[in-house]
């Protein structure tokens, strides 16, 4: 679609958390691994997971709520 840029272009503009899993055969973790070297205040937290990410739950909830100042 004209004019729809593609998620990596976007700079964040505030902290980010992105999880990304290392098994991904959709979209390359390297990728990711690029925009957060680039954006400040990005934290990328690479999991043991493909593109779905659901064997990572607990890791993603255990990493998350700390990120976000709340605990679990």
């Amino acid at each position: 679609v004209q004019g729809l840029k593609d998620s990596y272009e976007i700079a964040a503009g505030r902290p980010l958390l992105i999880f990304h899993g290392v098994h991904d055969q959709t979209v390359p973790h390297s990728l990711s691994e690029r925009y957060a070297a680039e954006q400040p205040g990005v934290t990328l937290h690479l999991v043991d997971s493909d593109h779905m990410l659901l064997d990572q739950v607990e890791e993603i909830w255990a990493t998350a709520l700390p990120f976000f100042g709340l605990s679990g």
